[in-house]
């Protein structure tokens, strides 16, 4: 038995409904439809299950319910958790003009006083406020740090370290523990991990000086362990050790325990990998990954496809602002950034899906989303249908898809490229910048490659109907 048939049983118990008129409506056999009642099958086609629903009569909130336990029940409870963890991380990429909640740090003396090298805390209150006093006397020293072996979950812990425009200064280093791949650990391994990726993206996006690292183990025996004090936050100065829930702890003052403290989190450090590698648009780094992904077959997805191999000199010098052109930073870092695109369009074999929201968005403002606030000024209404006029062309000729279903919903503020190995996240940054972020560890890249693949089956418009819809939209 699954859900599905559990709920299928529900719903024609409820109703009173017979099975050969069921059948009948549904176009199959009468034995299919037993067949999914008792479990042993379930339909192969959602075409069926949709029908089904409508012989039914289910509410809204009841088909939603029916689709997720046939979607289950056909590919797989882990795999539609790995599904749904990709499309969460996509729907809810942080917006770098958020405007984040002010949390300034409080200061208490009293739990470090002069007497004492070690203070027990009690309770998550007690572990903040010295945490927050720690931050604070950390903020001043020449080279403010952070070292933390802590889990993403603490998420209470990234708003606090972006509420206070003093974190802006600190090298803040995060070691996690991933989902390793023994089928005995957690059932959904992957999606944890995407979940952990998704937990760390604004201290990514906000924090200039933030890096993470990970190293694999069972993260259920990780929660559960007796250890009594799994994670550790760690200063110059200060540190503390304390339980996975953030419960209860100690804090550390000794010079000594701090020194070897530090040691045990460098060796840590030597042993586990980087999570995701950021580089700026403004390094051989940044350009040679983008490069990569232009040499060999990849998806893209992301807003305003080709829009960068459009951009031409004679458009550039119309639309550029005048800050951006008195840099000369920022102009080289814009136009290898450019021509590192032109040789994309050109030279590569890539996927292209976007939303027609992204499109809509462009053709009412004429702000470029996927590029700096500020690079450009919007484009006239003549310019952007120039644009989609240009995007009809590449559409005809090239593999680029509207996407369907929830991801409609995703931000045109970013790019994901995917490959074999990698995934690379581009974003445009405060200022003139665009930052890329290179994950490469395995879990991550086959989960955000699965999910489109599955788009590929039944996610996207067809090229014929993503012509057609750009056409209507000129």
């Amino acid at each position: 038995m699954s859900k599905f048939s559990d709920l299928l049983n529900t719903y024609i118990e409820e109703r009173g409904v017979k099975i050969y008129p069921l059948a009948q409506y549904c176009k199959i056999d009468r034995s299919a439809v037993y067949r999914f009642i008792n479990g042993t099958r379930i339909p192969s086609e959602q075409s069926v299950v949709q029908q089904m629903a409508d012989y039914l009569k289910l509410t809204p909130q009841q088909k939603a319910r029916f689709y997720e336990a046939w979607e289950i029940a056909n590919i797989g409870e882990s795999l539609w958790h790995q599904r749904k963890a990709a499309e969460h991380f996509l729907l809810n990429f942080p917006k770098t003009d958020a405007v984040l909640p002010e949390q300034p740090w409080n200061s208490s003396e009293n739990f470090l006083p002069t007497t004492k090298t070690a203070v027990l805390l009690k309770s998550k209150e007690e572990i903040r406020t010295f945490l927050e006093t720690m931050l604070i006397r950390e903020s001043v020293s020449a080279k403010p740090e952070l070292m933390l072996l802590l889990q993403p979950e603490h998420t209470d812990l990234a708003d606090l370290l972006l509420g206070d425009p003093r974190s802006k200064n600190f090298d803040i280093c995060n070691i996690v523990c991933l989902n390793n791949h023994n089928p005995a650990a957690a059932q959904n391994i992957s999606s944890y991990n995407i979940e952990c990726l998704e937990k760390l993206m604004s201290l990514y996006v906000h924090q200039k000086g933030f890096c993470s690292q990970y190293y694999y183990d069972d993260v259920t025996m990780h929660f559960h362990s007796v250890s009594l004090m799994p994670c550790m936050i760690l200063t110059g100065s200060s540190a503390i050790t304390c339980s996975a829930d953030l419960s209860f702890g100690i804090a550390h003052t000794d010079p000594a325990v701090i020194a070897m403290l530090r040691d045990v989190f460098r060796k840590y450090k030597a042993s586990s990998h980087p999570l995701a590698d950021k580089s700026s648009w403004n390094t051989p780094k940044f350009e040679n990954q983008l490069r990569r992904f232009s040499s060999r077959e990849s998806v893209l997805f992301g807003p305003e496809p080709y829009i960068c191999s459009w951009l031409t000199s004679e458009i550039l010098q119309k639309y550029l602002t005048e800050d951006s052109m008195q840099s000369k930073e920022t102009l080289s870092a814009f136009s290898s950034y450019l021509s590192a695109w032109k040789d994309c369009a050109e030279t590569s074999e890539i996927t292209w899906y976007t939303t027609r929201s992204s499109l809509e968005y462009f053709m009412a403002t004429g702000r470029i989303a996927s590029l700096p606030e500020g690079l450009m000024r919007p484009l006239s209404c003549h310019d952007r249908h120039l644009y989609l006029e240009y995007l009809f062309t590449q559409a005809k000729n090239r593999p680029i898809h509207l996407i369907k279903g929830p991801l409609e919903r995703a931000g045109s503020h970013f790019h994901l490229y995917i490959n074999a190995q990698t995934v690379l996240l581009t974003f445009p940054e405060s200022g003139y910048s665009i930052s890329g972020l290179t994950v490469r560890e395995p879990s991550l890249v086959d989960s955000f490659s699965d999910l489109f693949t599955y788009l590929k089956e039944s996610g996207q418009f067809t090229q014929k109907e993503t012509c057609e819809s750009i056409k209507n939209m000129v």
